[in-house]
């Protein structure tokens, strides 16, 4: 059954969606894909020795492995499709949370992971610092590896929406009225920046991934 969407904006580049474009186009929906931020590296200097990488991001991973090494310590991720990118780079993560758009509960099973070790942990300078928040303090150490820019960029009014982020949420803003049709957030941050706002969000996703997205488009 065809779904009752006409045009679908999304707050990510094409090139990182083609299950989604290809469905799309299956379905004769008008596509629009594009990230509404952009991020560049920053210096950044690592204080304390640590145990454990914890990488929210394919991102993050990519500013400090430019810079850095992981050394002899274990890598996490917050979910699947970070921990395949880790994995075609040479590094094998031994935690992947399993559900990315929740990352409480990533924070959660995280912590039981973790023990007494102390963590690192590369972020962006407007990070949510859901996992780091989860830890005690002594515990953790986080390095600003780049920073996020926002774009103001004119979207086409839509019937469907999907923010990937809180920052991407504010980018929209910028030049756009508040979205008008369904909304669908990636992963309860960004639900909770556009409950913030007012925007009413009818679906979050739970593993953040484009595959639950076609499977949410579909009407599953």
């Amino acid at each position: 059954m065809k779904p009752l969407i006409n045009s679908l904006f999304i707050s990510k580049n094409a090139d990182e969606l083609p299950l989604l474009r290809q469905f799309c186009a299956e379905q004769h929906i008008a596509f629009h894909a594009q990230s509404l931020l952009q991020f560049e590296g920053v210096p950044f200097e690592v204080k304390h020795p640590f145990d454990i990488v914890f990488f929210s991001s394919i991102r993050a991973a990519a500013y400090f492995l430019a810079h850095s090494t992981v050394g002899h310590a274990d890598i996490a991720c917050v979910g699947q499709k970070t921990a395949q990118k880790l994995t075609a780079l040479g590094h094998i993560p031994t935690f992947i949370g399993h559900q990315s758009g929740n990352p409480s509960q990533v924070a959660m099973d995280f912590c039981s992971f973790v023990g007494q070790r102390r963590v690192l942990i590369p972020c962006s300078d407007i990070s949510a610092r859901s996992i780091a928040k989860a830890l005690p303090t002594v515990q953790v150490e986080e390095v600003v590896v780049y920073r996020t820019i926002a774009k103001s960029v004119d979207v086409p009014a839509c019937d469907t929406y999907i923010f990937t982020s809180p920052s991407s949420v504010d980018a929209f803003l910028l030049q756009n009225e508040k979205p008008i049709g369904q909304v669908i957030a990636w992963g309860d941050t960004t639900a909770a920046r556009l409950h913030e706002l007012k925007i009413e969000v009818s679906r979050v996703l739970k593993t953040a991934g484009e595959e639950e997205v076609v499977e949410v488009l579909r009407g599953n």
